[in-house]
This record gives C-alpha cells, structure tokens and sequence, in this order.
C-alpha cells in the first residue's frame, strides 16, 4: 500500500471536486476544490483565536485507518521477531518511553497491555492508544532519531519483545513483510497524532507576519503536530507596552511553557525535530541537501548497504517540496505535490536505515587523509569516506525597491496548501516562465480571485511545457502578461499593492495585490564549497572531463566528492532528472569506495567492511585453487 504520510499535502494533489472536512472538537476545516472554497473556522481558546488553517489538520480528515495504524503481527510474524529481541516482563504502570526520548526502542506486546498518551499539558493527561497482544508500541520515531512525541506505559503485568534499535535496523533490512507492516503502522499512527488537539505546539503570531509564516512552514514541513492562533487583543496590547517590542511569534509548548521569537534551529532542537549526525561515527557517504537528487541517492545508498547520511539544513523536498503539484512525474497520472512527493521518499530512507541530520547547514569541507570532514552550522562535525553534494539552488529575487521587507508577508517562492489559505477571493501576481511558474498560477486560478502572471519574455513557448501552456491559456481566471516586469510594491504591515509595466506600451498597471509568487530560477547552494571544487562562473559545480578526479559524469574535483541535481552545472534542472542523477551517482560511488577500500576506515557491518573481508576471503583461497590445479 503506498505511504500516507504524504496525507499531510495531498489535499492539494486533487484537481477535481473535493469536498473533504475534519472535525476536532470544535475546529472545523471545510475544502472544497471544484467551488473554489476554502474557509477556515476561528474559535476562541482562552486568550487565544485559534486559526485551524494548518495543513496538518487537513490533511488528518476522517480517512484516518486505525486498522492499518494498529494491524497486529501473525503468530509466525512474532516467532520471526524472535531472534531480533528478547522477553522482558513488567509490572504496571511501567514507562516503557516517554515524551522527549530520543532512539526508543521497539515493544512487540506478547501479553498484557500498554496504554499510550500525550504528555502531560494544561489540557490534562490524554491516552490515544491502547496495545494489546501482538500489538508494535511506537509511532514514527522508531523510523528516525527524532523525539518521541507520545509516552507508553504499562497497563496491569506486562511481557513484552523488546528489540534494540541496532536490531530493528537489521530487522527493517531482512524482514520485509513486517518492515512493511511496521512502516505502514507508524506512519498512519503519525497522521492520527497530527489530529489530536493538543498534541505539539501552539504558534501564536498574526497571519501577516513573516517570522510566524516561516515557523509554520517549518513545523508543516517536517510534520509536527501544532495549531496556529492570533494574538487576543490584551496580548497584542501588553506586546507594545513592553518596551515597544513584539513578543510574537511565540511558541507555547506541550508543558506550557511559551519561546518567544525562537530561531529555526533553536525550536528545532527544543521539540526534538534536530538529528544531529554521530560524531564518532565514519560514514560510507555524507549525502548534502534533501531534494529530489539527494532523496534518491540516500535509498540506493542505503539499500544497497552502504551507511549513509543525509544533512539537510530545513527539512526533507528541497525546491521540489514546495511545488503545488508535478503532474508530468513519471507513475502519477494525477499529479503529484512536490511535498507528498519528497514525504514517500524519506520514508523509503529511513526504511532502508537512513540517517538524517535536520535543521543544520553545511558551512565547511576539506578531504584530510581520504576522509571528508564536512562542518555544520554550530561546528558539529561528520565524517565520511565520500560525499554526494545535492545541495540545489536558493530562490533568484527581484530588483525591487522594498522587497525584503515584503518576503514571506506578501511575496513567496512557493504556491502550497499554506500559502494557499491566504489568496481566497484576492487577486494574486505569479512571476516567472519555467515549470513551477505555470504549476503555481494553476493551482492559484482555483482559489484566489484571479491570477496575474508575469512573463518578461514575448510567450512561454521557450520555457514551459505545453500543456501548462494550454491550461493556462483555457483558463478563464489566469491573464497572462508577457513583457511585463514588476515596478513596485507598496503596503505598511504587509504587501496590498503591486505594479507592473508592460516594456513594449510602457503603460504601468497598479492592482490590489497582496501576495506575489515569485518562480524566476534560483542560484545554486554552493558558497560552502568555495575554494574546495571547481564551480563555474555562476557558482555550479563542475563535474567530469577534465575536471573531475576521475572520468564519471558526476566525479567533482575533489577526491571523492560527487555532485548531482541542480547544484551540478551541466544538470536538467527537472525533478525527474534529479531523481535519475541521484540513483545513478551511488555506483560511482561504490565504485570509488571499492578502488580505496584498502586505504579507508571501515565502521563495523557497513558495506566497506564487507567489501574488505570478501577480498581477504578471495585472497586466502587462491593458492589452494591454484595446488589443486597442479
């Protein structure tokens, strides 16, 4: 069955009537695609206007499957599971884990019950779930080394098969009925706790607010359970009595407690979300950025036994992640979000036993003795026997006098599900020719008033595929504007008006626009690489020929650096591309692991290691072979 994680943002895959509505409590998300409406329920919590226009609670609608989030195994299934763990009993009210626990370990319920619940909050103490017999405890951390979000414990005397996380990795490699079984389960359980009210965090900041946009996005992008409320009028109003500063965005944790301003990586760290690499660890290959390129070379790396890392600095899609949909991806005849699309593939990763580093960026890189030492943001440090750069391109801007202040309060780069919530009934501006341009203002003509789209060039023949020319040209809520270039952009708060020329009239036109899409190209995500490998003069990587340390379409000039995807200069900057390029560059990497076997340090049951005693096996039988023969 295909993963559902991708729940959280498929709703924004249908392109036909849908009429789809969550009930939590009193929240109430109405969706309806064919009449072009979307309309989120305010409620009041406390001092709090709660805005139910998350994605995640969307996404958690009454689809929700608890037989296939809660699937017992087979008898047989459990005798399997044997080998892999061993019985414990315990009596009740034992925590098995807890709210905060980071590398649980997996609980396969032979008799007894284990009950589990939410942490603690001002809400009280909330129990979701109940295990009973042949029952898998856990949700999707048992995939990752994120936090738990839950906490188990026992219900009466309990026996239990507890299998270490070494083990379960083991497990998820050979035994693939039930690592299916598992992945389905946790994933599926992941969605349920998405839907809980008072699961995650409170985001509280206005809905014009750059700052609260970006934590949100953040949040919905690596699938944490929150809500998102408007400062009551007594908070706005203690805000600009203290000091004349703003206190918003703030975040109030499960515990109460409520962050002020916090940092991106900051919260991360606080809620767990952070997966820092191990430091005593010598990676087969560290693989830079989490789009498309790198996704695919972290699976074939992975399932090919090779230990492997991914280090992304925000969260899993890359530019791809923030696509509305791609419907000319090979295998999704409907289309697909580039956020569904990214979701299945880091499932498919961690399946293999991927590890992820979150919310850090790659500042730095040397090769000292075969070993790359590459430095995240904060100094931490990861080692590895090779690297695949896959570290895609940042967003192109516009020359426009206060463009800055207007990023993320009126101008964008992506057209998604949360973006979305704001251009109902308005006008809207989408700038750029390519792909993503044509997919964004499509997506938009369903929702907002109406579509400008901007093109500096005479028609997108040259630039867009034509079936996105088409549509657009059929549709009765898209003007196409051809030659035009944004002049200006006006408004206190936020964005509310926008003006463009048309080069060959010279006649400016000014409308009520508060949110601008811009898809114009990007430039690639390289700096870190300076001084390191030969770029190009627009800063991509410079791969092959003679420039590569060896003669493979993806070698960099470093030893045993590798680049795919966007970052790469003779790339196809497209999705599918990406995703070929990233597949085919982990045999060059084998291969390069497998030339220098001999000269690098091998981790214990990584591939390198297994190379190595195939060798000496190979090595120690020839001269028998060969006084046989006399």
């Amino acid at each position: 069955m295909a993963c559902r994680l991708c729940q959280i943002s498929a709703y924004c895959d249908r392109s036909r009537t849908l009429d789809a509505r969550a009930r939590f409590g009193t929240n109430r998300i109405e969706l309806r695609f064919g009449e072009e409406h979307l309309s989120p329920t305010v409620k009041e919590i406390g001092a709090m206007t709660v805005r139910d226009e998350s994605p995640l609670k969307i996404a958690n609608d009454p689809e929700f499957r608890p037989d296939l989030a809660f699937t017992p195994l087979t008898e047989a299934m459990v005798e399997r599971l044997r080998t892999y763990g061993k019985e414990e009993s315990y009596p009740t009210d034992s925590p098995l884990f807890t709210h905060g626990d980071r590398g649980v370990d997996m609980f396969v319920i032979l008799q007894g019950e284990v009950d589990v619940s939410l942490p603690p909050s001002v809400a009280g103490c909330k129990t979701i779930w109940k295990h009973r017999r042949f029952a898998v405890a856990g949700e999707l951390n048992l995939l990752t080394t994120q936090a738990c979000l839950v906490d188990g414990k026992t219900v009466g005397d309990t026996t239990v098969l507890r299998i270490s996380r070494q083990e379960l990795q083991r497990l998820m490699r050979e035994e693939g009925d039930i690592a299916n079984l598992i992945t389905s389960a946790v994933i599926w359980r992941r969605i349920g706790i998405l839907g809980e009210e008072t699961a995650g965090v409170t985001l509280i900041g206005h809905s014009n607010d750059a700052a609260t946009r970006e934590l949100q996005r953040f949040l919905v992008r690596n699938s944490y359970p929150h809500r998102v409320a408007e400062p009551s009028s007594m908070e706005r109003a203690t805000s600009e009595v203290d000091a004349g500063l703003s206190r918003f965005p703030t975040v109030v944790l499960s515990d109460g407690r409520s962050w002020h301003k916090p940092t991106i990586s900051g919260l991360a760290d606080e809620l767990g979300i952070t997966e820092l690499p191990d430091p005593g660890r010598i990676y087969d290959v560290a693989i830079v950025g989490a789009g498309p390129s790198g996704l695919a070379a972290a699976v074939y790396a992975a399932s090919e036994g090779l230990c492997t890392i991914v280090i992304e600095g925000v969260a899993p899609g890359g530019q791809a992640g923030t696509s509305s949909k791609i419907e000319n991806y090979l295998g999704f005849p409907t289309g697909v979000s580039g956020l569904r699309l990214a979701s299945r593939a880091q499932l498919q990763a961690l399946k293999f036993g991927v590890s992820f580093a979150i919310s850090r960026e790659t500042v730095r890189s040397e090769e000292i003795d075969g070993i790359h030492q590459l430095t995240l943001a904060g100094g931490i440090p990861v080692r590895a026997r090779s690297v695949v750069v896959a570290s895609g391109a940042q967003y192109r801007t516009l020359s426009v006098e206060n463009y800055r202040r207007y990023e993320n309060c009126g101008i964008y780069y992506a057209a998604t599900a949360m973006e979305s919530v704001f251009c109902r009934d308005k006008e809207v501006v989408v700038v750029g020719g390519g792909n993503s341009a044509g997919q964004a203002a499509l997506f938009l003509s369903g929702i907002a008033k109406h579509v400008h789209h901007l093109v500096r060039t005479h028609s997108l023949a040259k630039t867009m595929s034509q079936y996105l020319i088409s549509r657009i040209e059929k549709s009765p809520n898209i003007t196409l504007h051809t030659r035009s270039e944004i002049v200006a952009l006006d408004g206190d708060l936020s964005l509310d008006q926008v003006k463009w020329v048309h080069h060959g009239t010279g006649v400016i036109t000014a409308a009520p626009v508060s949110n601008v899409f811009v898809m114009i190209g990007a430039e690639p995500n390289s700096g870190w690489l300076f001084g390191s490998v030969t770029l190009d003069k627009k800063g991509f990587i410079l791969t092959g020929g003679s420039v590569g340390f060896e003669n493979t379409p993806y070698a960099t000039s470093m030893r045993g650096m590798f680049a795919v995807g966007d970052v790469r200069a003779q790339s196809v900057k497209r999705v599918a591309s990406a995703v070929g390029e990233g597949s085919v560059v982990i045999s060059d990497v084998h291969r390069y692991l497998a030339d220098h076997r001999n000269s690098l340090a091998a981790e214990r049951n990584s591939a390198l290691a297994a190379l190595r005693s195939a060798n000496a096996a190979a090595a120690h039988d020839t001269p028998d072979r060969v006084e046989g023969r006399q």
